[in-house]
């Protein structure tokens, strides 16, 4: 538990030595064990890594995780052939597993055996395809596109992604990766498009939504960005699709018209929101508009926001000193 809460706070030298201290118990070993794993591997200390989670597995021969955990960090650690050996025990366990299939794809691509990476997902797609299984088969699809174009063979990832969206023509995760390859190919019709589908086959998802309008952003077609989010917010009449609306506005500096949006945010909450709260505070105050900004503040309930929110009026009232102090208050 401590170890825990201090990888949480960001402390991670005394973390792991409480997690070191938990894996030599017999009863800890796993859980200790597997967060000592990541954690080193996120810290790319990958010998570290390799270590941990072996002695996750010295006593969990079949734990995926740890397994997986160790192949990726072989693979930093450019020992390519001991990641195949593990991700081909986690496959044959489960054949489907898909990080399991990436970490023995990316294996042999850096033994160069480029030609069995490929039957790999051409293999996992048609298994998948041939079980019914159309949600992970379309999956299988895109990641043989990806290979592709991992391969920089762009024309093949171009004719790979144009067949798998024939035939699983509303998955949205297929459509997004589609779509991010078109960026990258600088085909900005091609990449909104094939999002615009994605959002037709979920159009529930609030990100697909956030994502076009980034990209239309990029395209340089903020109008038309401006819209996309309007037609989200109007649809989905939430908290989260107003503050989206904000958002833009704010970093076009509009922000009477991004007040507009966070004051509808607001309403959209049974009990209002403490971020949506202060981002129109803060607004305010930087309108000079310190009577209604203390109005909204009067709902802020944490501490932290209220701290916040009188470091900005002082700032405004151009007294840095005692800005700093509530902001050391909402850090502390």
């Amino acid at each position: 538990m401590l170890g825990r809460v201090l990888l949480q706070a960001g402390r991670t030298s005394p973390a792991i030595g409480a997690l070191e201290t938990a894996a030599q118990d017999p009863e800890f070993t796993r859980p200790a064990g597997l967060l000592l794993a990541s954690t080193y591997y996120e810290m790319r200390a990958y010998e570290e890594a390799i270590a941990a989670a072996t002695r996750v597995i010295d006593v969990d021969a079949g734990n995926s995780t740890a397994l997986l955990t160790r192949g990726r960090s072989q693979i930093a650690a450019g020992r390519p052939a001991e990641a195949l050996e593990d991700a081909t025990r986690i496959l044959e366990v489960d054949p489907d597993h898909q990080n399991a299939n990436l970490l023995k794809s990316r294996s042999l691509i850096d033994l160069d055996r480029i030609d069995e990476a490929e039957k790999l997902w051409i293999n996992l797609h048609t298994r998948l395809s041939s079980l019914d299984s159309p949600d992970r088969a379309a999956i299988a699809c895109g990641r043989l596109a990806r290979f592709y174009n991992s391969q920089n063979d762009g024309p093949r990832a171009d004719d790979t992604f144009q067949k798998c969206l024939a035939e699983y023509p509303t998955h949205a995760y297929l459509q997004r990766w589609a779509s991010d390859f078109y960026m990258r190919r600088g085909e900005p019709d091609r990449a909104t498009d094939l999002h615009r589908r994605a959002i037709e086959a979920a159009p529930e998802d609030l990100r697909l939504w956030a994502r076009l309008a980034n990209m239309l952003v990029v395209f340089g077609e903020p109008e038309e960005a401006e819209a996309t989010l309007m037609e989200a917010a109007t649809r989905f009449d939430s908290l989260e699709s107003w503050r989206l609306l904000a958002d833009f506005h704010l970093e076009r500096n509009e922000p009477n018209r991004a007040r507009a949006a966070l004051e509808t945010a607001i309403t959209k909450s049974p009990s209002p929101n403490q971020a949506a709260l202060f981002a129109l505070a803060d607004l305010l105050v930087g309108q000079g508009e310190l009577e209604r900004a203390r109005e909204v503040a009067a709902g802020l309930t944490e501490p932290v926001y209220q701290h916040l929110f009188q470091g900005a009026v002082h700032l405004q009232s151009q007294d840095p000193d005692a800005a700093l102090e509530e902001l050391d208050a909402a850090l502390a």
